[in-house]
C-alpha cells in the first residue's frame, strides 16, 4: 500500500516538473520576443547581399531592424565585418540602392556616422544632396536591373569630376556602373580607395568579353579644361568639405601639389553613360571643352549633370552660357535645371511642399514632377535665338537667397512621356483638358548631328 502511495506521488511530482519546465520555456521565449519588440537585446542576422563581382559577396551583420550591431565604425571582433585603417560607415540611401561600406578621412568617422547613415541620423545634412542621387538612379538602375549585361564597353561608364569622399561613385559602384572617380584631394582619393577595396570593386571583372577592368578606379587628378603647361603641378590649399567631412585632414595638410590631367585626354574616342562635374572651380570651362569635342564628334556623352551656377550669367565658371544652346539647337540635347538652390518645393517625408516663400516660375522653364526618379525637373523650353544676352537672362539665378551652385541635367534621353487616365474617371467630367497638350516633339537625334542651327551673335 504504501508503495503504491509513493509511486503515485513521484508520478505527480515528475508530470508537475515537466509543466513547470514547459511554462518555463515559454515564459523565456515570450519575454525575449517582448524585448526584441521593444528594442531589448537582439539576436543579430548575418545578412549578405552581393556586390557586383560575384566572386566577393559582402557580409554585413545587422540587427533584426536594420540597425548594424558596432556603432564604432563596424570595427568589431565580427569576422564577417571589415577591418579597415580608416573609420567606416554604413551608408544606406534608400531603394533601391545597395547598401555599401564607405571610408571617411581619419578623424571623420563620427561624423560620417552621425550625418550621413543609419535610420535616425543624430543630425541631417544638406549633402550629398537627394536630386543628384535621384539623377544617379534614373540614369544607372537600368545597368543592375540588367545585371550589366545592357551595356558592354563604355557604355556603363560613369565618370564623376570632383568625386570628393565617394557617396556619388559608391551609388554608381552599387548600380553596377564602371566607376572613373577623379579628385584632388589626398585625404579624399586614399577614403575613396578604402572603400573600393573594402567593397571588392577592385577585383577586375569581364563584360562581353572584353579584358578585365576593375569596377571602380579613383585617379589623384586634378582635372582642367584646357592642356596648356600640363608639366606643372596644381596647387590646392583646401577643399570642399561636404558635410565637413575631410575638414581634419585638410587643415592639417594645409597645401598640396598635384598632377594636372585634362578633360579632353578622359573623354576622347570614349562613349560616357553619365557624366559628373562638380568641383567647386571652373565647370563651365570644362563644359566648354566636352561641347567643342562633341560638335568634332571625338566623344559620346548621353547625360551630363553639371553644377554650373554662378554670378557671371554669361560665362559662367569659365565657360559659355551659349554651350547651352548648342547642346540644345545643335547636339540634340534636352536641359533641365534639377530642383536645388532654386527656392521652389522643399518636400517632407510625406511628399508636402513645405516652402511658403517660393520664388515665382521663371519664364522659359517648365517645371516637371515625378520624372522618373527625380521629384522635380525644370525643363529648358527650347529657344533658337542664339544671343547670349538672352541665354545669360534664361541662366540667370531663380532664387534671391542663393546666387550661384544650381546644376544642369543635360541629357539626349527623352524623359517625357505621355500620360493617360482611365475613362472611368474622366467620362464624366465636361471638357476634360487633353493630358498631352504642348507634348515635346518626339524626334530625338541618334548621333552628334546637329539639327541645323540658326546663327550667333556675340
Amino acid at each position: 500500500m504504501k508503495r503504491s502511495v509513493a509511486l503515485v506521488l513521484a508520478f505527480l511530482l515528475a508530470g508537475a516538473a515537466v509543466h513547470f519546465l514547459s511554462w518555463r520555456a515559454a515564459t523565456l521565449a515570450a519575454t525575449r520576443g517582448n524585448e526584441m519588440q521593444q528594442g531589448g537585446t537582439r539576436e543579430p542576422l548575418n545578412v549578405g547581399y552581393e556586390t557586383q563581382q560575384e566572386s566577393a559577396p559582402m557580409r554585413i551583420k545587422i540587427d533584426q531592424q536594420g540597425v548594424p550591431t558596432s556603432q564604432q565604425h563596424f570595427l568589431s571582433e565580427n569576422p564577417h565585418q571589415p577591418k579597415s585603417h580608416l573609420p567606416l560607415t554604413l551608408m544606406r540611401f534608400g531603394w533601391p540602392a545597395l547598401p555599401f561600406y564607405q571610408a571617411c578621412p581619419d578623424g571623420d568617422g563620427v561624423l560620417c556616422s552621425g550625418l550621413l547613415s543609419g535610420p535616425t541620423p543624430r543630425k541631417m545634412a544638406d549633402q550629398p544632396e537627394a536630386e543628384t542621387r535621384e539623377v544617379l538612379t534614373s540614369f544607372l538602375l537600368d545597368i543592375a536591373m540588367s545585371g550589366g549585361k545592357s551595356c558592354c564597353g563604355d557604355g556603363c561608364l560613369y565618370l564623376d569630376i570632383g568625386c570628393n569622399v565617394g557617396f556619388f561613385a559608391s551609388i554608381a559602384a552599387s548600380y553596377g556602373a564602371r566607376v572613373e572617380c577623379y579628385e584632388p584631394a589626398p585625404f579624399f582619393v586614399e577614403a575613396m580607395r578604402e572603400t573600393v577595396r573594402i567593397n571588392g570593386w577592385n577585383v577586375p571583372q569581364s563584360r562581353c568579353g572584353e579584358p578585365p577592368l576593375p569596377l571602380v578606379q579613383v585617379f589623384h587628378n586634378a582635372i582642367v579644361h584646357t592642356e596648356e603647361n600640363m608639366q606643372e603641378r596644381l596647387v590646392f590649399h583646401g577643399a570642399a568639405y561636404m558635410a565637413g567631412i575631410g575638414q581634419r585632414a585638410g587643415k592639417a595638410l594645409k597645401t598640396w601639389k598635384i598632377p594636372k590631367r585634362s578633360i579632353r585626354q578622359l573623354l576622347e574616342s570614349r562613349s560616357v553613360k553619365l557624366l559628373k562635374i562638380d568641383i567647386d572651380s571652373f565647370e563651365g570651362g570644362l563644359l566648354h571643352t566636352a561641347v567643342m569635342m562633341l560638335e568634332n564628334r571625338t566623344t559620346k556623352i548621353e547625360t551630363m549633370v553639371v553644377e554650373l551656377g554662378s554670378t557671371n550669367f554669361e560665362h559662367p565658371r569659365g565657360g559659355d552660357v551659349l554651350d547651352l544652346w548648342k547642346l540644345q539647337q545643335q547636339l540634340g540635347y534636352d536641359i533641365y535645371r534639377v530642383n536645388v538652390h532654386v527656392n521652389q518645393e522643399i518636400w517632407n517625408w510625406r511628399g508636402v511642399d513645405l516652402n511658403p516663400s517660393k520664388s515665382s516660375p521663371q519664364e522659359g522653364y517648365t517645371p516637371m514632377f515625378g520624372v522618373r526618379f527625380m521629384r522635380k525637373l525644370e525643363y529648358l523650353e527650347p529657344h533658337a535665338d542664339g544671343r547670349r544676352a538672352v541665354w545669360a537672362k534664361l541662366f540667370a539665378s531663380p532664387s534671391p537667397y542663393v546666387n550661384r551652385g544650381w546644376s544642369f541635367l543635360i541629357t539626349r534621353v527623352r524623359l517625357a512621356e505621355r500620360a493617360g487616365h482611365n475613362k472611368m474617371d474622366t467620362r464624366k467630367i465636361q471638357s476634360f483638358p487633353d493630358l498631352n497638350a504642348d507634348f515635346p516633339s518626339p524626334d530625338k537625334l541618334d548621333d552628334n548631328l546637329g539639327r541645323g542651327a540658326t546663327s550667333v551673335s556675340h
